[in-house]
């Protein structure tokens, strides 16, 4: 079955993560001859035909370094369609060419498909009369190894990043707000400063090897060693499978607990200071190391050769960039500050009723706080305010009205609705065919779990601090909201270091 076949059927395919019509966007690794038929939604994913291969689907997935962007999938349409038969969604197709089959099998295990998903598939297999793949990845694996992509061509810039004119393919190369990528073209690459600086932040080592002077600023490379025996440790406690998830769901709670206490985690803001001028950090970008781990970037391998650093433990690995508007960078002295992100402490679930006061301990301070309930308000989203994108929305939420004595800074304190909202779901159209999916959008809710938004200001009563936070949205009009209370802090004091 061709493309074209396919098309005739009008079956859409946005449920299944191939969403038709929209984002007519290129990327400069989508190949030339592509012709564009879906979209997954996120990361820039898509999905095409290329002309010079035939039938052959691929997926091109932005986000992948190199040419591994480009991924065959399936000789024809019909296989296409037959693998998401056997998969329910194209996440697992991109991804199955750096799993292994057990990987694979364990993802569809995890993520089965939903409703929406089953439905569009009972119509692939109505009118178009296939059947599931039986073996998904075996048949991925065939198809990679017997397409030949050495004659994929890109846009001149892909071009040059994939075979730098005049440069071996791996040069040490550090650009301004380039990550850790190629050559960047019609830029100079940073001057190497070797710093070989080695501190302790926390009870945790670091070193800052060297940083690059560039035309727009400072490019500084940290790095956090993590002793083989806290991963194992922080794996064991957690009951972490080989590819670093839960055996389990967590709670809220948990899930917070959990990442505050992952080695393998580090937020912080930096600033380096050149010569008595303090540069703000721009832009950063990271890249992690362990033992074992096939998932690891090569990036952070180049790294770790590059400065000779061990490789039996684990490395948290970024690179900082700071603009610099003075002239010609000639550091003379140069200091490092870091500062830690705040961090979500547990303070406790409650439910409120209108008057209720909440008694609340700060686990930062031992200290106790009064909550005072004032108001519930149930809400409704304006319909008009949400996206036309063919999805349908939750749109009911609770408002809460509250004070907190003695009151604390605004940021050091968030209420989130312990349960998550609804999902958005695709509505129904005139033909009876299920509308297209959009990308993930939030309304009050978070991808990283749930999530409520405060506003604070002055009440009624002088001096009186009111501050407002929301529920999760739902379909269905909210009775009841468990609140989660959440104190903010930094696991870490801030650190000055001198580097040069």
């Amino acid at each position: 079955m061709t493309y074209a076949d396919f098309k005739r059927m009008h079956i859409d395919l946005g449920a299944l993560g191939a969403e038709g019509g929209r984002n007519a966007v290129r990327y400069t690794c989508t190949p030339k001859g592509a012709k564009i038929f879906g979209w997954a939604g996120v990361d820039g994913i898509h999905f095409c035909t290329i002309k010079g291969f035939g039938d052959t689907i691929f997926s091109v997935s932005p986000m992948n370094p190199g040419q591994d962007c480009v991924q065959p999938l399936a000789r024809d349409m019909g296989d296409f369609l037959r693998l998401l038969l056997a998969c329910g969604d194209t996440a697992a197709l991109e991804q199955a060419w750096m799993w292994t089959e057990d990987q694979f099998e364990d993802f569809l295990r995890e993520y089965p498909p939903t409703e929406d998903q089953r439905a569009v598939m009972r119509e692939i297999e109505e009118k178009c009369g296939l059947a599931p793949m039986e073996h998904p990845w075996r048949y991925l694996k065939e198809v990679r190894a017997e397409t030949d992509c050495s004659g994929l061509r890109f846009e001149k810039e892909y071009e040059e990043l994939l075979h730098p004119v005049g440069r071996e393919p791996q040069e040490w190369e550090v650009y301004f707000e380039y990550g850790f990528g190629g050559k960047k073209p019609r830029h100079r690459p940073g001057r190497e400063i070797a710093l070989g600086k080695t501190f302790t932040w926390g009870e945790e080592e670091w070193l800052a090897p060297a940083m690059y002077c560039c035309g727009e600023g400072v490019v500084l490379d940290l790095l956090k060693k993590v002793p083989l025996e806290a991963l194992e440790r922080f794996a064991e406690k957690w009951g972490l499978e080989e590819n670093g998830e839960p055996q389990r769901e967590l709670t809220p709670a948990e899930q917070d607990a959990m990442e505050a206490e992952n080695p393998m985690e580090e937020r912080f803001r930096a600033e380096v200071t050149v010569n008595g001028q303090p540069l703000r950090e721009s832009t950063g970008c990271g890249v992690y190391w362990k033992p074992e781990d096939d998932c690891c970037d090569e990036d952070a391998d180049r790294v770790l050769e590059h400065y000779g650093l061990e490789r039996n433990c684990g490395w948290v690995i970024w690179r900082v960039c700071c603009p610099w508007n003075g002239g010609e960078l000639k550091p003379e002295t140069v200091e490092l500050t870091m500062m830690a992100e705040k961090e979500a402490k547990d303070g406790g679930t409650f439910t409120a009723e209108p008057g209720k006061t909440v008694p609340l301990t700060d686990p930062r301070t031992g200290l106790t706080h009064t909550l005072r309930v004032l108001s519930l308000t149930p809400e409704t989203t304006d319909r008009s305010l949400l996206p036309p994108v063919g999805m349908e929305f939750p749109t009911e939420y609770v408002a809460m009205q509250y004070t907190l004595e003695p009151p604390l800074p605004v940021g050091d304190f968030v209420l989130a609705d312990a349960a998550p909202g609804d999902e958005a779901r695709a509505c129904k159209v005139e033909n009876g065919l299920t509308a297209q999916e959009s990308a993930c959008i939030g309304i009050i809710g978070g991808a990283d779990g749930p999530t409520a938004i405060f506003v604070s200001g002055k009440g009624d009563e002088a001096g009186e601090d009111v501050r407002a936070a929301y529920s999760s949205p739902r379909y269905e009009p909210v009775e009841t909201v468990t609140w989660q209370a959440r104190f903010m802090a930094r696991p870490k004091e801030t650190l000055t270091v001198t580097l040069l």
